[in-house]
């Protein structure tokens, strides 16, 4: 079964909030179930959410027959006041933070926007209590310095690639690999944009006849064309992303890793991928296994638990570390 999309939760709280709140008599949960056509633990999560998000309980109310319980919203406070609290709009600065850190000034516009829509509707009798809590949250949270690539001029590049999204529009760029170096100029149908280190298309390439990911950075001469594509719908982003351990595609094999039990305390609140199982020994070391591809990302993240992770399987990904340990022994190395 498909899941609902971030617009149909959005839209199905704001539908039962009203329905809640314009009804004198309440809703059953049967009749939330009807509205939104949804299951029942569906429903009660989103009355959750609607109390939190709003700020304002659910009214329980004594319904057509003894067992029977019904609810409904008071929309007075609704008119006068919006659940706003300085840990929210501190979230959205951070993001917005985020984004001008990764080279996405475009997203940092727009979450300066609603920044500024939230700060408007915050009744004024608030505003004179909420700026300190705001500002000293502020001054008190930020993002870690890593190095990372320069980005800029990202933007013009991302506005495009959104058109043909939206459009079901297929691209055409001038493309050079940063690993070969080889240039190409392929007419690619879009499908999505991973954000990480560094920000990737993925597209649908018509001469590989596969989906390939090409570097933003290395992206130029980005031509929006007439030709449209019907979109696969089988498709997912997340899925396509879970391939893999980082953003290099290759074919999933099965990964089996061993931690020590020095880093087993910490490993058990790691999600080193969706699919992943862990599996308690004896001596408190774990077992660890997901299907993935990426292996020398996957190298390089295992080197960062200085030895305390061991990989048992699969061969290809053991001489994935030995290669990436000797190129490591390169930055010692005298260059003259």
């Amino acid at each position: 079964m498909a899941h609902p999309s971030r617009f149909d939760t959005i839209r199905a709280l704001l539908l039962l909030r009203d329905a809640l709140a314009g009804s004198e008599d309440g809703l059953s949960v049967p009749e939330m179930m009807e509205l939104l056509r949804c299951s029942r633990r569906t429903v009660e999560r989103h009355r959750a959410l609607i109390e939190e998000i709003w700020g304002v309980p659910l009214d329980e109310m004594p319904g057509h027959s003894a067992r029977e319980k019904r609810w409904r919203l008071d929309p007075r406070p609704l008119r006068h006041d919006i659940a706003i609290s300085p840990n929210d709009l501190a979230a959205l600065t951070l993001a917005r933070d985020k984004f001008t850190q990764e080279g996405l000034s475009g997203n940092a516009e727009a979450l300066l926007r609603l920044e500024a829509l939230l700060l408007r509707l915050l009744p004024k009798n608030r505003r004179p209590r909420f700026a300190p809590d705001w500002e000293a949250l502020l001054q008190g949270e930020g993002w870690a310095t890593r190095p990372q690539p320069r980005l800029t001029g990202l933007e013009a590049t991302l506005d495009t690639i959104r058109t043909a999204l939206k459009a079901c529009q297929k691209l055409r760029f001038h493309y050079v690999s940063r690993f070969t170096r080889k240039a190409s100029r392929p007419t690619v149908s879009p499908y999505g944009v991973l954000y990480g280190v560094r920000h990737y298309l993925i597209a649908y390439n018509d001469s590989a006849q596969k989906y390939l990911l090409y570097s933003l950075a290395d992206i130029s001469d980005l031509t929006l064309l007439s030709e449209g594509f019907e979109r696969d719908p089988n498709f997912s982003l997340p899925p396509f992303a879970a391939r893999s351990f980082g953003v290099f595609q290759e074919e999933p094999q099965d990964i089996l890793w061993w931690v020590s039990p020095f880093a087993a305390a910490e490993a058990r609140r790691t999600q080193f991928h969706p699919s992943q199982t862990i599996e308690e020994q004896a001596d408190g070391s774990l077992l660890v296994r997901f299907q993935a591809g990426g292996f020398i990302e996957m190298a390089w993240y295992l080197l960062t638990w200085h030895g305390e992770i061991r990989v048992l399987e699969p061969h290809d990904l053991r001489e994935a570390v030995e290669r990436v340990m000797a190129e490591a022994a390169l930055s010692i190395s005298d260059p003259y």
